[in-house]
């Protein structure tokens, strides 16, 4: 049933010194399990109603100002939940805090009627304990009008792309605009692993006997963690290193303070579920939204174990980090907190925590489902280590020299475990070294580096990449996702996303026809023209939105190469031409690319260079400033850099 009274069970009997009972109060929520988890938060007299499923939908999406109707199915529902709403003073609709909550309660309070509008307010419930309940509904809001104005201007939004979606073949079911930028970018990531053809080079690892015992060391450039080479510089600088002198330049120690990470935002928790549970978006969201509204524990029918999951702000009340920091002396020892408190940042609002530390996992594990338990274990254990002192290190970094050439070694020492617990086992304490020591080389050999190809999206990079762009809020990526997958735009291969040949030629077919679907500043514009209405601001969301569908733009990734009047180094026929990447950078290649592989990231001139006649060198900005460099990298020299 879509409308459903929960009877009243053990009602909080009110104070024995109020004079006159408050009145009745009619609670509306989603679901039945949060009616369960709010009921020990109420009042005598309180009336809790289920009202859940969707109580409006277009008429015609087609239209500029669209027609909402009741569906045929609610009108009954709507009838009962009218009628028990006009003998009750006050209507509360409790949602989850949010822009979610925002629309579902405007959607509720459209369809009931302006007859009620006086009566209506709004509470937001973080978190399911009776005493944030309670504290929640004794502050009920006005329904804000702004709000709702631009959630009105996102619905007509999503009808205005919905129609121009229906314009292009292969896509049947209408699409969110992030979703069309989430596709782009898979398809995008797609090219770049196809097109990907980096030839391996090498490093130079030397093992060193001296007094202090053997020593291993690598060979350092300046600006570089390690020089690279290619095969025959590398074998030809290890010949000459076997056997070599190595003196300690100098030995440089430092105290390093690794803080303990931050509680869970919506963002790092769909990111942190997928790479050590290997959760998806959405079943990560729809387990934290039963591990919010509770489950039956403790001999009542719902407990709220964790706050809200839709969150931005690192942030913990005083109250929730005073009873971790008591819970952790009285468990762990008073050394393993920090003199204050962390300090938390971003939006108001509190981070994803557990609603009590008593309820360890351990003691949850006959009560919950194994996915559940996993999620409830992750949320309660990052929480506690967010409250714990930082760890430090004791950094050693040696630098050695031989000749020209430079090489070094780092080690790191635990000092203090802090938020880490136990130290690491095993760990062999640094060799004492000090300026002037002496080694000599004993074995030298290549080390080969092969370049990886780009690494394609996982739930974790795409919800990443989504919210970092601004293209939508971290809790509804998971719902983009499900509308690739369903739509068969997008296909999962273990933990990577796909696109599908299908996804591929509906980005294709937008960047010729809608270029301006996939111009994601047009969506940032339509973004801030919303979130304007939303602060009670004038502003045109729509005409932002017709903007992107009927203007021409630009496609993405395409432009005329500009030449640079170079010869090609490889093949001798084509120019050097400046082309655009497919991530905004510039990059060198051939006119003839990709028939001719010549290509390079730094700006090409014309030489020759001193040391080996090549007619190309290429210019890099580094600290020192300008620096032209040789194309062969064992220029002037085996595994010297040929700077000119």
């Amino acid at each position: 049933m879509a409308l459903e009274s929960v009877p009243e069970t053990d009602p909080i009997p009110m104070p024995p010194n109020v004079g006159e009972p408050a009145p009745a109060r009619l609670i509306l929520v989603e679901s039945a399990a949060k009616a369960a988890a709010i009921r020990p938060g109420l009042r005598t007299g309180d009336q809790v109603v289920v009202a859940a499923g969707e109580w409006r939908e277009l008429e015609s999406s087609g239209e500029a100002a669209p027609t909402w109707v009741v569906p045929a199915s609610r009108r009954r529902s709507l009838t009962e939940l009218r009628a028990s709403a006009s003998a009750i003073d006050e209507v509360l609709i409790a949602t989850d805090p949010g822009s979610a909550g925002a629309e579902r309660s405007w959607h509720l309070a459209e369809a009931l009627g302006p007859e009620l509008r006086e009566r209506l307010r709004r509470v937001e419930l973080p978190e399911l304990t009776p005493a944030a309940v309670r504290s929640a509904l004794a502050r009920p809001a006005v329904l804000p009008e702004a709000v709702f104005r631009s959630i009105e201007a996102r619905c007509r939004g999503a009808a205005l792309l919905a129609a121009a979606l229906r314009l292009l073949p292969g896509i049947a079911r209408a699409l969110p605009w992030p979703s069309l930028l989430a596709l782009r970018a898979l398809c995008d990531r797609e090219d770049e692993v196809e097109s990907f053809a980096e030839p391996p080079s090498f490093a130079v690892r030397v093992e060193l006997a001296g007094p202090e015992g053997p020593l291993l060391v690598r060979r350092l450039a300046s600006g570089e963690s390690r020089s690279h080479h290619a095969e025959q510089a590398a074998e030809l600088l290890c010949r000459r290193l076997e056997g070599a002198r190595f003196e300690v330049a100098g030995v440089t120690r430092r105290r390093r303070r690794v803080r303990a990470p931050p509680p869970f935002t919506t963002v790092t928790l769909l990111e942190l579920a997928f790479s050590e549970l290997r959760f998806g978006a959405a079943r990560t969201g729809a387990i934290a939204q039963r591990l919010y509204e509770g489950k039956p524990l403790e001999g009542q029918p719902g407990v709220g174990l964790v706050t809200h999951w839709h969150s931005e702000s690192t942030r913990v009340s005083s109250a929730a980090s005073a009873a971790a920091r008591a819970w952790l002396g009285s468990n762990r020892g008073s050394g393993v907190l920090p003199e204050r408190a962390p300090a938390g940042s971003g939006p108001p609002g509190e981070a994803i925590r557990p609603t009590a530390l008593e309820r360890d996992p351990n003691r949850l594990a006959g009560a919950l489902a194994r996915d559940e338990l996993a999620l409830y274990e992750l949320i309660w254990t990052r929480f506690l280590s967010s409250q714990l002192a930082p760890a430090v290190y004791r950094d050693t970094r040696c630098e050695l020299r031989s000749g020209r050439s430079r090489f070094g070694a780092r080690w790191s020492e635990v000092v203090e475990a802090g938020f880490q617990g136990v130290r690491a086992p095993g760990a062999a304490p640094p060799p004492r070294l000090r300026a002037g020591q002496t080694f000599e080389g004993i074995r030298a050999e290549p080390e080969p580096i092969v370049p990886d190809p780009p690494r394609r999206y996982d739930d974790g990079a795409l919800v990443r990449e989504v919210t970092e762009r601004c293209w939508a809020p971290p809790q509804l990526v998971a719902e983009l996702i499900e509308v690739l997958e369903e739509s068969a735009l997008m296909v999962r291969r273990g933990a990577e996303l796909h696109p599908t040949r299908q996804g591929q030629r509906a980005v294709r077919q937008l960047q010729e026809r809608l270029p301006g679907l996939l111009d994601a500043s047009r969506l940032v514009a339509h973004e801030r023209a919303l979130n304007a209405v939303r602060r009670g601001r004038t502003a045109d969301s729509l005409g932002e939105l017709r903007a992107a569908l009927e203007r021409p733009g630009r496609r993405p990734g395409r432009c005329t190469p500009r030449p640079r009047g170079l010869r090609c180094p490889d093949c001798g026929t084509g120019e050097v031409v400046a082309r655009p990447g497919r991530v905004g950078r510039t990059f060198f290649a051939c006119s003839r690319y990709p028939t001719c592989r010549f290509r390079s990231p730094y700006q090409p001139v014309p030489g020759p260079c001193p040391g080996c006649g090549q007619p190309l060198l290429f210019e890099r900005s580094t600290r020192a400033g300008l620096v032209r460099s040789c194309r062969d990298r064992s220029c002037r020299g085996a595994g010297v850099s040929g700077r000119i």
